[in-house]
């Protein structure tokens, strides 16, 4: 039960950040995409659930791959995948 107090609260502010945080993750500009990763990741590993927020427009890029581009899926992909701190896959489970 300590590990789940380790969270803290989700607000929408929160959840406007993530979903901000995620389109600059997704963006054409690499330099923008390096910097938003390891925002996005430390937001997503500090609240429980969080990954909700931003799995919506995940699935919506994915679906709509003749819209989106190459590196859009890809960071998508990547997304999914996470880092060594987070990963979506390890979260599946909660969904």
């Amino acid at each position: 039960m300590s590990h789940l107090t380790s969270f803290q609260p989700l607000t929408e502010i929160d959840k406007q950040v993530m979903l901000k945080l995620f389109e600059l993750f997704i963006n054409r500009y690499c330099k923008v995409r390096r910097d938003a990763q390891g925002y996005l990741f430390s937001v997503l590993n500090r609240y429980l659930l969080s990954y909700r927020v931003i799995i919506d427009r995940i699935i919506e890029l994915l679906n709509s791959s003749d819209e989106a581009d190459h590196d859009q899926i890809k960071e998508c992909l990547y997304t999914l995948l996470g880092n060594h701190s987070w990963s979506m896959i390890e979260k599946s489970d909660q969904i």
